[in-house]
């Protein structure tokens, strides 16, 4: 599929090295210089063409044996077409672009490039800087989103890419910058100095997980909860032996790899086969939890599969129906389904499995009138993660016409 080629490779390449998405004139360290051939900029029509040459290996699904492989798809050297509207920001996102990101900008003007999917225009990213008379001059991305909605919703994170686009009527310059934390002075959400203390943590003696695993053991209440994905690495090494006093846990032994202690009157052995971040910068949690002649499984797998940095051995069967997907259609027609991010994981099934190993109480059921009532699901809004997931997809698949 050819529809968000513009803007998606911009955060894909600068996620990961920029090196394979190749440089025009400049590259560094803080960032990279690409750049379009435009042959058609209709400013009255609101459309912009570029010349592209499409060529790329994808991790291609088959849906018939449920595989995975690598694939080159040549799609053909071509011109891509780009609809563009120009829309007003609310007084609350200018806001949060000037106090919370620093941008300098004057007005609510905003660019919002899209692209067509079977027969329906998506945006495929929010630029400012410029103005409504034309789309010539120069447009700063900007961490913000269309939702479900239809709302405009921006969001901070510590770490993302930000890119410039220099429009005239025969180019477009794309300049990648990658954004820290300290660019912009935020306040961390834990009082952490980063320069001293990992954040994350390879040891599970030290996280996050088996802090909250004594909890949820000790406590012998089903309303704890073990800590999943990210949060399970967390580096929270001096709350650990805190939970174990806390809740009556006796550690017999501990390492990196295995952790033997008792629970009301239960001995426990956890054992680990990964824990933490991988190379590719993946996420990567392997464990077992084994007591009584039982034994849990938890496995967390997160990680991407494209960019310049992505573990080519993550396009395999066994994760296909763990896969986020799009398509791509070749220069003779045919199309392809293609896995550009994949997840497994098992928390929800490992939590049940050890409230049962444990003997845990369920909680108290609760009628049809009261969960409506407490626990009524609020209307389905992107999540931080679907976010930052589309936005750097986007952005990958727009800097792929860009060299």
């Amino acid at each position: 599929m050819k529809f968000n080629k513009l803007l998606a490779l911009v955060g894909a390449c600068a996620t990961f090295s920029l090196v394979a998405c190749g440089d025009d004139s400049s590259s560094g360290a803080d960032g990279t210089t690409k750049k379009a051939t435009i042959v058609n900029l209709d400013e009255m029509a609101k459309s912009i063409t570029f010349y592209a040459e499409n060529k790329d290996e994808y991790c291609v699904l088959d849906e018939a044996t449920k595989s995975a492989s690598w694939k080159t798809i040549d799609e053909g050297n071509d011109t891509m077409t780009y609809k563009y509207e120009f829309m007003n920001l609310s007084a609350e996102n200018v806001a949060f672009l000037r106090d919370s990101l620093k941008y300098s900008i004057d007005g609510n003007v905003a660019l919002n490039l899209k692209a067509s999917y079977f027969d329906k225009e998506s945006s495929i990213g929010i630029f400012v800087g410029g103005d409504a008379s034309s789309i010539k001059g120069t447009w700063v991305s900007v961490p913000c989103s269309i939702d479900y909605d239809g709302i405009v919703s921006c969001r901070k994170r510590d770490e993302w890419e930000k890119v410039t686009l220099k429009i005239t009527s025969s180019s477009i310059t794309a300049d990648i910058e990658y954004i820290y934390e300290d660019d912009y002075g935020y306040d961390s959400d834990y009082d952490y100095d980063y320069e001293d203390y990992d954040y994350y943590t390879d040891d599970v003696t030290k996280s996050r997980f088996l802090k909250t695993l004594y909890e949820f053991l000790g406590g012998m209440s089903a309303y704890s909860s073990i800590e999943s994905g990210w949060s399970a690495v967390e580096n929270v090494e001096d709350r650990v032996a805190m939970a174990a006093r806390e809740n009556g846990i006796a550690v017999k032994s501990q390492s990196n790899t295995s952790v033997k202690f008792d629970a009301k009157g239960k001995s426990y052995d956890l054992s680990v086969k990964n824990f933490g971040e991988d190379k590719y910068g993946n996420l990567n949690i392997d464990l077992t939890l084994s007591s009584g002649g039982k034994t849990c499984s938890y496995t967390d797998l997160r990680g991407e599969l494209e960019g310049d940095n992505y573990d080519k051995s993550a396009c395999r069967s066994d994760l296909y129906e763990y896969y986020k997907t799009d398509d791509v259609t070749d220069y003779t027609g045919v199309r392809y389904d293609y896995a550009y991010e994949y997840r497994k994981e098992t928390s929800d099934e490992f939590s049940d499995c050890v409230a049962v190993m444990a003997g845990i109480s369920s909680p108290m059921e609760i009628d049809d009138y009261d969960y409506d009532m407490y626990f009524k699901k609020p209307a389905k809004k992107m999540s931080d993660a679907e976010f930052w997931s589309e936005y750097k997809h986007n952005m990958h698949k727009v800097l792929k016409q860009f060299k």
